[in-house]
């Protein structure tokens, strides 16, 4: 017993010395460079800042991920009175948010897996960047479906229900910033499906797909209020249109 608990803290060690290298090698390189599409994704945050209405007066495909960089965009403008050095601060908030949830993929693994294997994972997570060093949008693509797979693997080992809830809303966000990642959610029902509990599977699934519908419908409501003079009949009439489905 006692020669595993060293070895464990020997691990651990490890761990805390490689994720703290790599900390140091993620901040050196924030002053470095830029990325032709990064002041883009910084943009769309500043835009929602300034005032512009999202998809109504903002039509990027990928335009949701500024949501995400709103409140932080928000706090730095208010701050500081103007945006020099935004995209450097995107920089450190994205090695914070990489290193947040590489912590959580190591706490939540450990649940299923030996520390050892946790760790390995947290690491991999952790180095698992999409092209830029910022908070782009196939970034968060990578930071949404691992957080909900991480609450799903969280559920199903403590059947807490608001883990279930949170998968459900960070994987509509996720959707949100990109659509086609849907797909997911056939594999994400069958693991809920195929999942005991005290909740009844079909009952985990209807939560699951219920709270995605009223995110969904949310933030229909919150664009729709953005349309002025446009009532709901006709904005719809607008979308079916657009897909050649108009009503009378």
């Amino acid at each position: 017993m006692a020669l595993r608990s060293r070895v464990a803290d020997k691990d651990n060690r490890i761990y805390y010395i490689v994720m703290c290298i790599l900390t140091l090698a993620y901040l050196a390189k924030i002053p470095l460079g830029l990325f032709s599409g990064e002041p883009m994704m910084v943009n769309f945050g500043k835009l929602l800042v300034d005032g512009s209405k999202s998809v109504t007066q903002i039509w990027d495909a990928i335009q949701m991920s500024g949501w995400l960089l709103y409140p932080f965009v928000y706090l730095y403008h208010s701050f500081i009175g103007s945006y020099d050095g935004i995209i450097l601060f995107v920089r450190v908030l994205f090695v914070v948010i990489q290193l947040l949830l590489s912590l959580f993929t190591w706490r939540t693994l450990c649940r299923v897996c030996s520390s050892r294997q946790a760790q390995t994972a947290s690491v991999a997570a952790y180095l698992f960047v999409f092209n830029y060093y910022t908070i782009y949008y196939k970034n968060v693509l990578f930071w949404g479906t691992l957080l909900t797979v991480l609450l799903l693997i969280r559920y199903q080992r403590s059947y807490k229900i608001w883990n279930l809830i949170l998968a459900a809303v960070v994987f509509f966000g996720t959707v949100l910033c990109y659509p086609t990642i849907a797909l997911l959610i056939i594999p994400f029902t069958r693991f809920l499906l195929h999942d005991g509990g005290r909740m009844d599977r079909k009952k985990k699934v209807l939560l699951f797909w219920s709270i995605c519908a009223i995110c969904a419908l949310l933030f229909l409501m919150a664009i729709i209020q953005q349309l002025p003079g446009i009532s709901l009949r006709e904005f719809l009439n607008i979308f079916l249109n657009l897909l050649g489905l108009g009503l009378e």
